[in-house]
């Protein structure tokens, strides 16, 4: 739940971004740790976004990858974290952890980050125009489709990695 607050409070700094684009964005959690998240808002929604992001003053006591929906959000996201997540023609089903913050932000968490993020990185270097779908259900069951741009994320990534105590996204060739 703590670790759910923390990236909501990230989602929250800043003013929501207009354009799609890969953003940095530093935050301070509940407890006072210092965190970093890289987000990118969804294309279809601007109060929902795809963040990969870590906490703690080295970086390595929580990392993760989520979707975060804003308070007041249309996207009607649901409780269940039943989600598909699309990369072109290819899908895959999963099951993410959700949490609802204090402030009422909804939380899905990704429970393989590392794996998730590498994935992310890989359509992205695939493809200048790559971008990922997420279907997660929504408040009546129908599941809402969520885009998230890939754009800009190889450029932006050696950053957050370098603020996470070196989390190793990137893979090896």
């Amino acid at each position: 739940m703590i670790h759910a607050t923390a990236l909501a409070l990230a989602m929250a700094s800043g003013t929501q971004a207009a354009a799609a684009g890969w953003e940095m964005h530093d935050f301070e959690t509940p407890l006072g740790d210092k965190g970093v998240a890289l987000r990118v808002v969804s294309k279809r929604f601007t109060d929902v976004h795809l963040a990969i992001a870590c906490d703690g003053d080295t970086g390595t006591r929580w990392r993760g990858v989520t979707v975060v929906e804003e308070p007041e959000s249309k996207a009607g996201l649901g409780m269940s974290g039943d989600v598909r997540i699309h990369f072109g023609e290819v899908s895959a089903r999963d099951v993410w952890q959700v949490r609802t913050t204090v402030s009422e932000r909804r939380i899905f968490m990704a429970g393989e980050s590392t794996k998730f993020a590498r994935r992310l990185l890989r359509a992205a270097a695939e493809s200048p125009t790559a971008e990922v779908t997420i279907d997660i259900p929504g408040v009546g069951g129908k599941p809402v489709s969520l885009s998230f741009p890939l754009a800009g994320l190889k450029e932006k990534v050696g950053t957050l990695t370098a603020r996470c105590g070196d989390w190793d996204i990137e893979e090896k060739r």
